[in-house]
């Protein structure tokens, strides 16, 4: 093969045109963190393309999706629930360490979700019909997750059932309910040391419903209109 035929290899002195080949090790380092290329050529790592500008878009995509940030929801959700039924029924006895832990986690996913929920808001990336679809599914998982963790917490501190301190699952489980919705049927009745906790349940159970029931009559509502209108897509 004439040696003019010959393939530049990126340890050759010159390239064509004259232009070096051999890059300093950290300039080469500094333009693969910022995805710029070499002499025109991408820049690559073991082969594979390292283009971070895509990645970047890619991540802001992800970011953005609705359906992976539900589905994400519903799959932590689930878990905290799936550890409060097993602290609840299957536990010998309730610790403090586990009371404060599911309520942590508890804390953690509602705060994480409902920041990027907001976010995601203001900044449009969501139909206003989505986002008060999300909004619900949202608060149904804060439903799920606050009741279970008010029943294992009634459990640790016991409540009163028949003039008698109980800590069965069952009797926690549906005080948690009672007081969430703010019947107070007065069969059970919180202890001494669980009554301020009862009332920030009643308290919290209350504003939710409150909530809850607007949302879903809007929701109602804006269907109704786009049926009426005949474009799904239209909002006034």
């Amino acid at each position: 093969m004439p040696r003019a035929a010959r393939r530049q290899w990126p340890h050759s002195p010159q390239r064509a045109g004259g232009e070096s080949a051999v890059t300093p090790y950290r300039q080469r380092c500094h333009r693969l963190l910022c995805g710029e290329t070499l002499a025109g050529t991408p820049v690559t790592a073991g082969g594979y393309l390292m283009d971070w500008k895509t990645v970047r878009g890619s991540l802001h995509h992800v970011a953005e999706n609705e359906i992976f940030w539900l589905v994400g929801y519903a799959v932590l959700t689930g878990s905290i629930v799936a550890k409060g039924i097993a602290w609840l029924f299957y536990a010998e006895t309730v610790t403090s360490a586990a009371v404060l832990e599911l309520w942590t986690m508890t804390f953690s996913n509602d705060i994480v979700f409902s920041i990027w929920l907001v976010f995601g808001i203001a900044r449009n990336a969501f139909s206003p019909m989505m986002a008060k679809l999300m909004v619900a599914l949202i608060m149904v998982g804060l439903l799920c997750n606050w009741i279970m963790a008010y029943a294992v917490t009634y459990r640790y501190f016991g409540i009163i059932d028949s003039e008698k301190e109980a800590r069965d699952s069952i009797t926690c489980l549906y005080f948690s309910i009672v007081t969430w919705t703010t019947l107070g049927y007065g069969d059970v009745r919180p202890s001494l040391d669980a009554r301020l906790i009862a009332a920030s349940e009643a308290l919290i159970g209350y504003i939710w419903m409150a909530a809850f029931i607007g949302l879903l009559a809007e929701l109602l509502r804006q269907l109704a209109r786009e049926i009426t209108s005949g474009s799904p897509n239209h909002v006034e």
